[in-house]
């Protein structure tokens, strides 16, 4: 009944002075212990961002446990489950005219590319935070359509004029998982900074022009003006596949959103991904998911 002491009648003075000075001391001590917490409080939710950034690099790291994990995920108000999506993005200030920029100029051209980010992404729950080496990583926990990485990319080369390279991986198995995600993306990043031209300039291509049903390997050596034969071999030499298998795998990617998402009919999807046939699509789709697309959207439909 958060009773302090009692006093028997008749009362003694000095003892009813010893009780109220114990009591105002109590009082004193609750009070300042209060507007500590209140204080604590304050500094925890002005540097919020910060906590949450320090928190995601330890995450990146993968040195923290399941549990950790969770407590942290819980206090900082992100959802406490594994990102459907990670993505890394990178500009290394290369871009053409922009080689000599002072620090200065490179960390505004840096914080520009983080708005145009979060502007395109706003409607989807995320966490953006760049990592030791100034990389920006961002965390997605709702499904993103792969048009929205390629509005993104194309935003920065509209309104900055350079271009960015960018690694976005999904299929992330738990929140422990999300370090191992973060380092093959990394990984990924390095090697496409380390593609030739030509070669990245076929992936542009492919990402681009996937829906086109006549891309082909001629057609893009045609624009780049070299042989298919040099740059088939040197795709392959650089990617460890084949033209013709990333187009492939491109396409059913794009198949796989449609079919999660919307309730376009099959041969809607397959003419939407580059595809004329629906019945060479659907071989395709089984060669590389494994079943029919109508087996994959009903599958999806019982798991949601």
């Amino acid at each position: 009944m958060n009773v302090d002491d009692y006093i028997l009648k008749p009362v003694n003075p000095a003892q009813l002075a010893d009780v109220l000075t114990k009591i105002t001391k109590q009082m004193a001590s609750s009070l300042e212990k209060e507007e500590h917490l209140q204080m604590a409080s304050k500094q925890i939710e002005r540097n919020f961002s910060l906590l949450r950034e320090r928190f995601c690099l330890e995450w990146m790291d993968g040195g923290l446990s399941e549990v950790e994990i969770r407590e942290q995920l819980a206090f900082l108000k992100i959802p406490d489950r594994a990102p459907s999506t990670l993505g890394v993005i990178q500009w290394s200030g290369n871009s053409r005219g922009k080689e000599l920029l002072s620090e200065r100029d490179r960390q505004l051209y840096l914080f520009a590319i983080e708005n145009i980010v979060e502007e395109l992404l706003s409607p989807y729950t995320l966490v953006k935070f760049r990592d030791h080496l100034g990389m920006l990583v961002v965390l997605l926990w709702d499904p993103v359509p792969a048009d929205a990485i390629e509005k993104m990319d194309a935003a920065v080369q509209t309104y900055l004029k350079i271009t960015l390279a960018s690694q976005f991986l999904t299929g992330i198995e738990g929140v422990t998982g999300v370090s191992n995600m973060y380092q093959q993306a990394r990984t990924s990043l390095y090697k496409e900074a380390h593609l030739s031209p030509f070669v990245r300039l076929a992936k542009d291509f492919i990402a681009q022009r996937y829906s086109n049903p006549e891309i082909t390997l001629e057609m893009i050596a045609n624009e780049m003006k070299v042989s298919p034969v040099y740059l088939g071999r040197i795709f392959k030499q650089e990617l460890g596949i084949p033209f013709v298998n990333l187009l492939t795998h491109t396409r059913i990617k794009h198949a796989i959103h449609y079919l999660s998402t919307t309730d376009m009919t099959i041969i809607e999807i397959s003419e939407k991904v580059g595809y004329d046939s629906q019945h060479y699509f659907s071989t395709a789709f089984k060669k590389v998911v494994g079943i029919a697309p109508n087996q994959y959207r009903k599958e999806g439909t019982m798991h949601s």
